[in-house]
């Protein structure tokens, strides 16, 4: 047997073992990660079911003492009908998930009043209920055991809240009443679908199905003990997942988790021929693959490796050492190359290879300074863009999107943007579909991040050469401070238009009290003038009339005199004239304006002459006439006309 014969077989054996033992353990590999992950799934989903059912209790808890505690206690305690049924009218609008009814019962059990109105429930009596003397018997409000509903039929549960009088005394219960089945319920729950039928269903520890997909079983206890292992060993505590056979006699994987502060129990299963079918396709195909890979191997090495020679074995190296990024394997490729001869089909080839290399070398250097200015580039975008595919899965995004939620970039790869963006993969509304998107036209939308910032979205298609969409360029950019800023500035406006009126009516009341203080003015001036009229001058007159010497008759006519200039009209120009001279400057004014000389005015007042004089020139200097050529007494005098 010759070597190359030799060498074949060895080969042959080899990689048949070797493809035989990777092909087992990658099998046995696979299987067990399927399994795992399987496990893990179904785990999950009832750990976060779980998860969801526990806050929904302790929400929908808290919203019917939330309701009691807004309900009127002076009206509870005269039983006001009307205005308890308002109440709860309104407070149906705010906690809609109670729309199964809210209900008021004494303390002796007796319904006396709801909402929506029932008129059948009305004063029936309801003490026989458990959560009625539960909540009697604890004094706090409590989480009912579900039931079907006397309005709807439907399966229910009842929230009870206590209700108090003012004194603190006990008087009745406030019962909100959920229908299970409701999407404001558990309907989701109920609803998720584990692959094609796998499913989610809850009960307690009495067997009582509180949600299962089939209507017919809900609030049904038809689980006997001892048709499903999995589900006794639960009821007695136990938490996990593992493998059974249910009721029906169908092999299942089934989850189990208890629901903190109740004695529900979440399970969520599917078929095991539905689960395990995966690994069951994978064992066919590695088994199938590794025959047709050994059948291929044993033709390839006996009839190709005869053939091949020491030139193929130097191209093979020189292929092996070809690296444009590395000079001295670079170096290498070429000596292999250059040491096959030539003149036949692998020298002929050894040299196009040869060519191509340097070519490629070249390429691959250009394509590697683009890659290189092109991830700079697409770095050094302010704006967070992200790149999809069809599944609206991120495939790349820059350094400002991975910014926005602190993420690495290859963290985030394969994750779903509506995940990344919103915390749902459940793709939003207002969101469009690749298939809604027009090549080359942009679609522009804003939307709320889940870290409550506002973004504007630019979402463009992504094609491939045929020009289909294979995905989606999103561009975020975030305007929170300007939609923060364009409130900020539509308050102020708001607050200005506020303070411009409360103005505006201010200047008006201003402008009614100027005018009122001006009538007064005026009617007070008429009052002054008529009392000066009727009151003074009839005295002075009578004063003229006696028998007085010539000074005492001179003061009289200037007191008449002044007391005529008071009330005549041009008197208002006379005491402006007047504003700035002292009182004793006045009183010289007026005498000089009555023709009245200056020993005349230094008699009538008792004081010198050159007084007067000095009088005389404060009283020019005032009134602006010093150094003018004017008249005081003529000047005086003007200003009466």
């Amino acid at each position: 047997m010759k070597l190359r014969s030799k060498t074949s077989l060895i080969m042959v054996a080899i990689i048949i073992a070797v493809l035989g033992i990777t092909g087992i353990s990658y099998l046995y590999f696979l299987e067990n990660s399927l399994r795992n992950s399987i496990y893990d799934g179904l785990e999950s989903i009832s750990d976060t079911s779980s998860q969801v059912v526990s806050r929904f209790l302790d929400d929908t808890r808290r919203e019917a003492l939330s309701v009691a505690l807004a309900l009127d206690k002076k009206a509870l305690e005269e039983r006001d009908i009307p205005k308890i049924e308002e109440k709860l009218r309104e407070l149906l609008g705010i906690f809609p998930k109670f729309g199964n009814g809210m209900f008021l019962l004494d303390k002796d059990g007796k319904l006396w009043v709801d909402y929506p109105k029932y008129q059948k429930t009305r004063g029936m009596d309801l003490s026989f209920r458990p959560y009625f003397k539960r909540t009697m018997k604890e004094q706090a409000g409590i989480i009912g055991v579900p039931y079907r509903s006397v309005r709807t039929g439907n399966p229910v549960l009842t929230f009870t809240a206590l209700l108090r009088d003012a004194s603190g005394q006990a008087l009745g219960l406030l019962g909100c009443s959920v229908q299970l089945n409701s999407p404001l319920a558990l309907e989701g729950i109920r609803q998720t679908k584990i692959g094609r039928s796998g499913f989610i269903y809850v009960y307690d520890k009495t067997r009582l199905l509180i949600l299962y997909p089939e209507n017919a079983r809900i609030l049904k206890e038809d689980v006997k003990p001892g048709a499903n292992r999995l589900f006794d060993a639960a009821i007695e505590g136990f938490e996990g997942v593992g493998e059974t056979v249910d009721s029906h006699g169908v092999p299942m994987l089934v989850s189990f988790k208890h629901v903190p502060g109740t004695n529900w129990i979440v399970a969520a299963q599917q078929p095991q021929s539905e689960a395990f079918a995966p690994i069951r396709a994978a064992r066919e195909r590695i088994i199938y693959g590794i025959i047709i890979a050994v059948l291929i191997t044993v033709l390839i090495v006996s009839f190709a490796v005869r053939g091949i020679t020491e030139p193929i074995l130097r191209l093979r190296r020189a292929t092996m050492l070809f690296d444009t990024g590395n000079a001295a394997e670079r170096d290498g490729c070429i000596k292999e190359l250059e040491g096959i001869r030539r003149g036949d089909e692998i020298g002929d080839l050894a040299i196009a290879f040869r060519e191509v290399c340097g070519s490629l070398d070249k390429t691959m250097i250009s394509l590697r300074d683009y890659a290189i200015d092109w991830e700079r580039t697409f770095n050094s975008v302010s704006d967070a863009i992200f790149i999809l595919d069809r599944e609206n899965r991120i495939t790349r995004l820059n350094r400002s999107a991975a910014n926005l939620r602190n993420i690495k970039p290859e963290d985030a790869v394969g994750q779903s943007f509506y995940k990344l963006m919103h915390g749902t993969d459940r793709q939003p509304d207002y969101y469009p579909g690749p298939g809604d998107l027009v090549t080359g036209t942009p679609h522009r939308i804003e939307v709320k991040g889940i870290l409550g910032n506002i973004f504007k979205l630019t979402l463009m298609p992504l094609v491939n050469e045929s020009g289909e969409i294979v995905g989606t360029v999103c561009t975020a950019r975030n305007i929170t401070d300007q939609r923060r800023a364009g409130e900020v500035l539509r308050k102020r406006e708001r607050e200005l238009k506020v303070k411009s009126r409360n103005l505006e009516e201010a200047n008006i009341a201003l402008k009614v009290l100027l005018k009122h203080k001006d009538e007064h003015k005026e009617e007070l001036e008429e009052r002054v003038l008529d009392n000066v009229r009727k009151l003074v001058l009839p005295y002075v007159e009578n004063l003229k009339n006696g028998k007085l010497d010539v000074k005492q008759a001179t003061y009289v006519e200037i007191i008449e005199t002044n007391l005529n200039e008071i009330i005549s009209p041009s008197s208002k120009n006379l005491s402006s004239a007047y504003f700035n001279l002292t009182p004793r400057e006045i009183q010289v004014a007026d005498l000089i304006k009555g023709g009245k000389t200056n020993k005349d005015i230094a008699e009538l007042l008792n004081v010198s002459l050159r007084a007067i004089e000095f009088y005389r020139e404060n009283i020019r200097r005032k009134l602006g006439l010093t150094h003018k050529k004017l008249n005081l007494k003529s000047h005086l005098l003007a200003y009466k006309s």
